[in-house]
């Protein structure tokens, strides 16, 4: 019947007009992913930009740490055999020397060069002993990337940190010595600045200051300003400080030994 024909027709329509309708929705839904998907892409090029950016400045920053820590640890080798040398006719003991039948001086044996006098082992072990006790140097930040090996939230961007890296509000912040010791070095990373202090055989490293209080041999207090936070480059409005932690020439999480 025509009737049947034309009711038929209307149908076909209809299922037509949803298909159409679902093709349109499906393509809006298509080039929103797109955009999503190429929106993540460009940031996760920028990301990995940032990233070469970081891990440039870690290696020179760990480089020059390196450096430091050998000149220091030559420095106190120099000292400890100047010692031996002025004591081994006084206090050295002498043992047997079996070829001649006469003695010679015992060595002098030391565990670490770097706490060689009572001061330096007095300092290393009040530095172990407050362990978690240590004030965080800046008043306001937060970790934003943990010490090690970590991964990028929603990304394949892997890094290692040699420290922690501490976001502040703003730049220009104060950052602050976590406990007392001498400076060692303060030098160059990149266009920022760096400043390491030794705390008996353990060492404290401050960098991406844009400026410092201190200069190499200054003796410091527990919280004396040293320097202020330089700008976060990748974010332009806070500020960013790496915070390394050496025992002798090894690096170790920082974040256990501040206050929680």
């Amino acid at each position: 019947r025509k009737e049947d024909q034309l009711v038929k027709k209307d149908q076909k329509d209809d299922v037509l007009k949803h298909q159409t309708e679902q093709v349109k929705v499906l393509d809006v839904q298509k080039k929103e992913k797109d955009q999503v998907l190429g929106s993540l892409k460009s940031k996760e090029r920028e990301l990995e930009k940032q990233l070469a950016a970081k891990k440039k400045r870690d290696r020179e920053l760990q480089n020059s740490i390196d450096a430091i820590v050998r000149r220091v640890i030559e420095a106190e080798k120099r000292k400890a055999a100047d010692e031996a040398a002025k004591n081994i006719k006084t206090v050295t003991p002498a043992v047997p020397n079996t070829t001649t039948g006469g003695t010679v001086a015992k060595p002098v044996r030391t565990e670490s060069f770097l706490e060689l006098n009572a001061t330096e082992k007095a300092l290393g072990a009040s530095f172990e002993s407050n362990r978690a006790k240590l004030p965080w140097p800046v008043d306001q930040g937060y970790i934003c990337t943990q010490f090690g090996s970590y991964q990028i939230e929603n990304t394949k961007i892997k890094g290692n940190n040699a420290g922690i890296t501490i976001c502040t509000p703003q730049p220009g912040v104060n950052v602050k010595s976590v406990f007392e010791g001498e400076v060692v070095a303060v030098f160059n990373v990149g266009d920022s600045k760096a400043v390491m202090i030794r705390h008996g055989k353990y060492f404290t490293v401050y960098s991406n200051l844009s400026s410092t209080n201190v200069v190499k041999g200054n003796d410091v207090k527990t919280g004396q300003i040293i320097g202020r936070v330089a700008v976060d480059d990748d974010d332009g409005d806070g500020g960013k400080l790496e915070f390394v932690l050496m025992i002798e020439n090894k690096n170790i999480n920082p974040e256990p030994w501040l206050r929680r």
